[in-house]
């Protein structure tokens, strides 16, 4: 599927470009053990949270694909709109090419400086524009159905956590080990 043109787009879409990605990322866990390498601690961001926290034993690997599946689903079925992009450059100069500290066009809520940041609304042509053109920061649109990890996802969260049964991922904040009594149902 992922060298077939004709299959491409198939994969392109989220129900399932992450099944595929939980696949990939979890059988590479699976290829290190198998050399004898047991990670003593995991972790991940978005989908990669799910796949560690399967390796960590939280959840089988059935239970996972089942959750990963129908999380895929239900993400494809909100509408899509909003756009990501990957810009090199901090928060702070974004904001300020933008000429506003709070945007509804961006997103970064869950990245740090220097990483790629989420845009939302905003027609992505018209963002690059201004900022390539203002500063000459590189900005390349990622291929992807939505505008993850932006609000443009906060209508489907309910509906995600429902297909989940409800469960959620345990949180560990600040880099502090994730107590059993610290995970969530």
């Amino acid at each position: 599927m992922i060298f077939d043109a004709a299959r491409q787009a198939a994969l392109d879409q989220t129900a399932y470009t992450q099944p595929a990605l939980f696949a990939i990322e979890y059988a590479l866990a699976d290829l290190w053990k198998s050399w004898g390498i047991e990670p003593a601690v995991v972790m991940g961001h978005s989908l990669g949270e799910y796949v560690a926290a399967c390796v960590a034993g939280l959840f089988s690997l059935e239970d996972a694909v089942k959750l990963v599946a129908a999380r895929a689903r239900l993400m494809q079925l909100l509408p899509p709109i909003g756009a990501m992009a990957a810009v090199a450059a901090d928060l702070e100069t974004v904001q300020s090419i933008l000429g506003s500290p709070r945007c509804d066009c961006l997103d970064s809520s869950h990245q740090r400086a220097g990483q790629h940041r989420h845009l939302g609304r905003d027609p992505l042509g018209r963002l690059r524009t201004r900022i390539t053109g203002r500063a000459g920061i590189e900005v390349k649109r990622l291929a992807v159905s939505h505008a993850f990890h932006s609000g443009l996802m906060d209508p489907g969260t309910r509906r995600v956590r429902k297909g989940g049964g409800g469960r959620r991922l345990p949180r560990a904040t600040r880099g502090h080990h994730l107590q059993p009594h610290r995970t969530a149902d």
